[in-house]
């Protein structure tokens, strides 16, 4: 993560210290040895319903996830299903989730290492030696460091964790796979129960993807755009997306949102857009094609946009407009700018 000019949410030195003494504990039972990303267990209490997941099976990333509320925990089952797939380039900014890594020293973040200077923190032994370090992820928004709430949060579900994970190892026959929708959760008021016999297996069903509203405008906005001539033969491509860039602005960095309109033809990107924070995917979209529109004196025939979502969004719109839209599997020339965008970000560091 680059480092931020925002500062870090404030939380008590006394809630780090309680914090990073779990995660150790947790370290140190090391449940990724016998534990893999099918023993996922359900919470709901004073923070609200959420699903944990023990990760560290392969080797590769050690810790614990925690899908948080109905955006995380329809992001998991949809990941489950694979309705999404890791590699997806939107996954990063779709999650609602804390999640815990234990770290080489040199992968820290600075703001990491000087708290834990500050507190006095040692890893748990081992080789090499690991570090925890916590992240908080909100729809929208880049990778951030936890606040209070969530400190406390992380507190009570690494305790519940450390006991799921006790009860999987000493019943390993009791775990029975119930398909991917069905999920133990604690039973309420217990943190810790006997035995597995004691969780509820709740049915959790992914929700359909969040649409965005159809995008609607005065009259008068759409006057001088409708009055433009139009050129029947010509198709644009049109679309919005969350990009890699960062806005380091308060109370949390968040990631831009960018719109691209490109001839579908000879790929030539007519022009771009980025929204603000608020805006959703299908007003970014709306407010590219505007500004091409104008820049370029013209009506195209037809747009093409890549989700039944974004044209379902932008359908009345066009419609005033005078401008068909059709939904496309593919938008190579979007593709193509987008991917140059992405990659000069990742040039910037």
């Amino acid at each position: 993560m680059r480092k931020s000019k925002v500062p870090p949410p404030p939380v008590p030195g006394e809630m780090w210290i309680e914090l990073y003494r779990t995660a150790v504990e947790f370290q140190r039972l090391a449940p990724w040895r016998w534990m893999d990303d099918s023993h996922i267990f359900g919470l709901n209490d004073r923070h609200g319903v959420r699903l944990a997941s023990v990760i560290g099976n392969l080797g590769e990333v050690l810790g614990l996830a925690v899908y948080l509320g109905s955006a995380g925990i329809n992001y998991l089952m949809r990941l489950l299903r694979r309705e999404i797939l890791p590699e997806d380039p939107d996954i990063t900014w779709m999650q609602n989730s804390v999640l815990l890594d234990f770290v080489r020293r040199g992968s820290l973040r600075a703001e990491d290492r000087e708290l834990q200077r500050e507190i006095s923190f040692q890893p748990a032994p081992g080789s090499p030696r690991r570090f925890p370090q916590f992240y908080s992820y909100r729809p929208g928004y880049a990778p951030w460091f936890l606040d209070a709430g969530e400190a406390q949060m992380m507190v009570d579900t690494l305790r519940r964790a450390i006991c799921f994970a006790g009860l999987v190892r000493n019943e390993p026959g009791a775990f029975a796979f119930k398909g991917q929708q069905k999920i133990p959760f604690f039973p309420a008021g217990e943190d810790q129960p006997e035995n597995l016999a004691a969780f509820t297996w709740h049915q959790v069903i992914p929700e359909p993807p969040r649409v965005d509203p159809p995008v609607a405008w005065a009259k008068g906005r759409l006057a001088g755009l409708c009055g433009l001539p139009q050129r029947r033969q010509c198709i644009w491509e049109v679309d919005a997306f969350s990009s890699p860039m960062i806005i380091d602005e308060p109370p949390r960095p968040y990631y831009a949102k960018v719109g691209l309109a490109a001839d579908a033809q000879d790929g030539r990107i007519y022009g771009y857009h980025a929204g603000e924070l608020h805006d959703t995917l299908a007003d970014t979209a709306a407010l590219t094609l505007e500004k091409c529109l104008a820049d370029h004196g013209f009506r195209p025939g037809t747009i093409r946009v890549g989700s039944r979502s974004m044209a379902m969004a932008l359908a009345s719109l066009c419609t005033s407009l005078r401008i068909k839209v059709v939904e496309c599997a593919r938008l190579p020339a979007i593709l193509e700018a987008r991917a140059s965008l992405e990659a000069f970000d990742a040039e910037q560091g």
